[in-house]
């Protein structure tokens, strides 16, 4: 059983889907804020694979650390090429 908290790390994960809303950078670490939050069953330590919205290519990793009702924010890990390409709209998933 995947203690709460923990879903969305390993499989199994509910599969929750949302938008990145805007990406920025906080003392050097890049983060993203999502469409979806707690009324979306998303929670702290989730992870969301990040999805270019035209092409439906993998970009990187997104792991939750603040969690609204609405909203969620967490940080972003990805390859530096992938990086520039993540931005508002693209699509994350807790399963691909």
């Amino acid at each position: 059983m995947i203690a709460q908290g923990q879903a969305g790390i390993r499989a199994g994960a509910p599969a929750i889907n949302g938008v990145i809303r805007s990406v920025r950078n906080i003392a050097g670490k890049d983060y993203a804020t999502i469409s979806i939050g707690s009324q979306d069953q998303v929670t702290r330590g989730m992870e969301f694979k990040i999805l270019d919205k035209e092409t439906g290519n993998f970009l990187g990793i997104l792991t939750i650390d603040v969690v609204d009702a609405n909203e969620a924010m967490g940080q972003i890990v990805a390859e530096p090429k992938n990086l520039a390409q993540i931005k508002a709209g693209n699509i994350v998933r807790t399963q691909i």
